[in-house]
């Protein structure tokens, strides 16, 4: 049972067994209420995917040498793209979701965390192939009078990879970096909260791990864990 929803008590006629339930209508309602309200995050990462293929096109335009058959004003567009996109998918996208995903008021934990991680998925998917899908369809000026893919490098496929190259190294990387702060954030506030005052350690104890915070990164349990391998 997810504790953190909000339920009505419901006594039952015949057993007078109390339980606790949520009207189901309600609930499909918030579950169309929350694909509505994610479309303005999803406006977002694709704007902030146009916007980046555009810096790409104009840094391009700017340094159009080819170093052993690789645009090096490609991999900074690569990098800005990474940059721009990861921060419109982590750094708000995300945070959307899980708002949305809580106010959908799942009564199950599990039917929490699959609504959450499904919405995960399919913002990061968004922030990494419709810049690549642009870039292959497309290619067309976006703000400027330069097409993102083709001034920089001798074939569109030669754009395409380091486009998806360069992406995918840089938002590991920053993947990494932002899973490490928040797990020592973590670790330090749970360390700090559960310190056995004699020895100035952390107490294992039962009672004493149960003051230690909910971890609120996104690998909290084996279920996200499987969804981010997947992806």
């Amino acid at each position: 049972v997810n504790t953190d929803a909000e339920m009505q008590v419901v006594v039952d006629d015949e057993t007078g067994e109390v339980k606790l339930e949520y009207p189901q209508w309600k609930h499909q309602a918030k579950l169309l209420g929350s694909a509505i309200f994610l479309l303005p995050c999803t406006a977002l990462i694709v704007g902030a995917g146009l916007g980046a293929l555009d810096l790409r096109a104009r840094i391009i335009n700017l340094d159009p040498r080819l170093v052993d058959g690789m645009s090096i004003g490609g991999i900074l567009g690569g990098l800005v793209t990474a940059v721009l996109v990861f921060i419109a998918v982590r750094g708000v996208g995300l945070h959307w979701a899980g708002v949305l995903t809580h106010w959908e008021n799942h009564t199950r934990r599990s039917s929490y965390q699959y609504a959450y991680n499904a919405k995960c998925f399919w913002l990061e998917t968004l922030g990494h192939l419709f810049p690549i899908i642009y870039l292959a369809l497309l290619d067309l000026p976006i703000f400027s009078r330069f097409a993102p893919a083709t001034p920089g490098s001798s074939s569109l496929m030669d754009a395409l990879t380091i486009q998806a190259t360069t992406v995918f190294l840089a938002w590991w990387m920053a993947a990494g970096i932002s899973m490490w702060w928040q797990t020592s954030r973590w670790q330090t506030l749970s360390d700090t909260r559960a310190k056995d005052e004699q020895t100035g350690k952390p107490d294992m104890s039962h009672e004493e791990q149960s003051q230690r915070p909910t971890y609120q990164g996104g690998s909290s349990t084996n279920k996200t864990m499987t969804m981010q391998l997947l992806y």
